[in-house]
C-alpha cells in the first residue's frame, strides 16, 4: 500500500481544467495511465509560467503535451477514417448484395424455367409411354387372334384328312364286305360331308355317293370319272387348306414381329420416361433450392450492421471533434501563462 502524503508536506496546484480535460482524453489516444499522471502533476507547474520565464523542464513538458496532441489528434483521426471506411465497406456490400440478390432471382426464374421445361417433357414422355403401352395392347390382340385363326385353320386341315384318310381309301377300293355295308355307308356320308366343305359342284356331290355305292369291279367309266373327280376335289380342298394355313401362318410371324417392335417401343418409352422424372425431379430439386437461398437472402436485413457502422463513424468523429476542442480550449489556457501560481509561489 502507498503511504498518504505527509501533512506536512505542501498541496501542489490543481491542474487546469482545460489541460485536465485533455489528458482525460490521452486515453483515447494511447497515452499510458503512468505518463497521464506524471502529466497531471507537471503540467500546473510548467503552465504557471510565463513562456520567456519557463525553465527548460517546463518548455519540455508543454512540448511533450503538444506533441501528444498531435499523436493523439493523428489517432483519432486514423479511427475516423476507420470508421468512414467500415461505412464505405458497408455501403459497398449493400450494393454487392443487391446485385447478388438481382443475379439469384434471375437464377430463381430460370430453374424455375427449367424444372417446368422438364415437368412438361415428363408429362409428355408418360403421355408416349401410354401410348406404347395402348399400342403393344392392340397388338396383343392382333397376335392373339392371329395364332388363334392360325390354330383353328390347322385343326381343321388335320380332321379334315383324318376322315379323308380313314374313309376314303377302303370306300374307293370296294374293301368293305358283306355285312361290312352299314360301315361303308356311314364312311360314303362323311366323305359326302367333307365334300359339301370343297369347291365341288353340287353335281358331283350327289353322283358321288351312289358312284363309291358302286363296287369297284362293276364301276364303268362314268362312275370312275366321278370317284376320280371327288378325289380331285378331295385333294384341291386339302391343298387350300394348307394353303390358308400357310397364310395365316404368315400373318402370326408379321403379328409376332408387330409384337417384338411393340415390345421395343414400350420399353425405349418407358426408359425415356423414368429419365424424364429423374430429369425433372433434380430440377425441382434444384430449384427449390435456389428457392430457399433467395428466400434467406430476401429476409436478409442490414438494419442492424447499418446502425452499428453509423453509431461507430459517429462516435469517431464526435472523439476527434471533442479532442479537438479539448486541444484548442488547452492551448488558449496554455497562453494565458502566469495566471495561475502554485501553491508554493502563493505561499512565499
Amino acid at each position: 500500500p502507498v503511504a498518504p502524503p505527509s501533512p506536512l508536506a505542501p498541496a501542489g496546484p490543481q491542474c487546469p481544467p482545460a489541460a485536465s480535460e485533455l489528458l482525460s482524453l490521452f486515453e483515447g489516444a494511447g497515452v499510458s495511465k503512468a505518463s497521464r499522471d506524471m502529466l497531471r502533476a507537471m503540467l500546473p507547474y510548467a503552465q504557471a509560467v510565463e513562456p520567456t520565464a519557463r525553465h527548460a523542464y517546463h518548455t519540455l513538458v508543454i512540448d511533450t503535451v503538444a506533441e501528444l496532441c498531435g499523436e493523439g489528434r493523428k489517432r483519432f483521426e486514423e479511427a475516423v477514417g476507420v470508421a468512414e471506411a467500415a461505412s464505405a465497406a458497408n455501403e459497398s456490400e449493400k450494393a454487392g448484395f443487391a446485385a447478388k440478390l438481382d443475379a439469384m432471382c434471375q437464377e430463381e426464374v430460370a430453374a424455375s424455367n427449367v424444372a417446368a421445361e422438364a415437368a412438361a417433357a415428363t408429362a409428355s414422355a408418360d403421355a408416349s409411354k401410354a401410348a406404347a403401352e395402348q399400342a403393344r395392347t392392340q397388338q396383343v390382340k392382333q397376335l392373339e387372334t392371329a395364332q388363334a385363326m392360325l390354330s383353328a385353320k390347322v385343326a381343321e386341315r388335320e380332321r379334315f384328312m383324318a376322315t379323308y384318310q380313314e374313309n376314303w381309301a377302303p370306300v374307293k377300293a370296294s374293301t368293305f364286305v358283306g355285312k361290312d355295308w352299314r360301315k361303308r355307308n356311314t364312311a360314303i356320308e362323311q366323305l359326302s360331308g367333307l365334300l359339301a366343305q370343297t369347291a365341288a359342284p353340287n353335281s358331283l356331290m350327289a353322283a358321288l355317293p351312289v358312284a363309291l355305292k358302286e363296287s369297284a369291279a362293276h364301276r364303268g367309266p362314268f362312275t370312275v370319272e366321278v370317284v376320280d373327280l371327288g378325289e380331285a376335289a378331295f385333294s384341291e380342298h386339302i391343298n387350300l387348306l394348307a394353303t390358308h394355313a400357310d397364310e395365316l401362318r404368315s400373318k402370326e410371324g408379321e403379328a409376332q414381329e408387330g409384337m417384338t417392335r411393340a415390345d421395343e417401343s414400350l420399353a425405349a418409352a418407358a426408359k425415356e420416361a423414368a429419365l424424364a422424372q429423374q430429369v425433372s425431379k433434380d430440377a425441382t430439386a434444384a430449384w427449390m433450392e435456389v428457392k430457399a437461398r433467395l428466400t434467406g437472402m430476401q429476409k436478409h436485413s442490414f438494419e442492424q450492421q447499418d446502425a452499428e457502422v453509423a453509431r461507430a463513424l459517429e462516435a469517431a468523429r464526435a472523439s476527434l471533434e471533442a479532442f479537438m476542442k479539448a486541444e484548442g480550449r488547452w492551448r488558449t489556457e496554455a497562453a494565458r501563462a502566469g495566471e495561475m501560481q502554485p501553491v508554493e509561489a502563493a505561499s512565499a
